[in-house]
C-alpha cells in the first residue's frame, strides 16, 4: 500500500479508511474494526462463535500468506472477476 496506494485496495472499508488516514494507519484501524466486529458478532451468536472465529482466522491466515508469498504462486478464480 505505501508503493501503490490504497486505489489497489480490494477491500473497501480498508480502502476508505486507507484514503482517510493514510497507508499505515488505515489499514491498521480497519483490522482493528474487523477483529472488534467478530467480537460482537460471536457475542450475539454465541452458538456458532467457536465456528466464527475458526473461519475468520483461517481466513486471516490465507490472506495474509497469499499476500506476502501466495500471489507468487497463482491467482485464485474469484480475482480474475474483479474489473481492474
Amino acid at each position: 500500500m505505501l508503493v501503490e496506494g490504497p486505489d489497489v485496495e480490494i477491500h473497501p472499508l480498508i480502502r476508505l479508511v486507507s484514503k482517510i488516514l493514510g497507508p499505515v494507519a488505515g489499514p491498521l484501524l480497519a483490522a482493528a474494526g474487523k477483529a472488534v466486529t467478530g467480537v460482537v458478532v460471536s457475542i450475539f451468536c454465541r452458538r456458532f462463535a467457536t465456528y466464527i472465529f475458526v473461519t475468520a482466522s483461517v481466513i486471516s491466515l490465507w490472506a495474509a500468506w497469499y499476500n506476502m508469498w501466495g500471489y507468487k504462486v497463482y491467482t485464485p478464480l474469484i480475482l480474475k472477476w474483479i474489473p481492474w
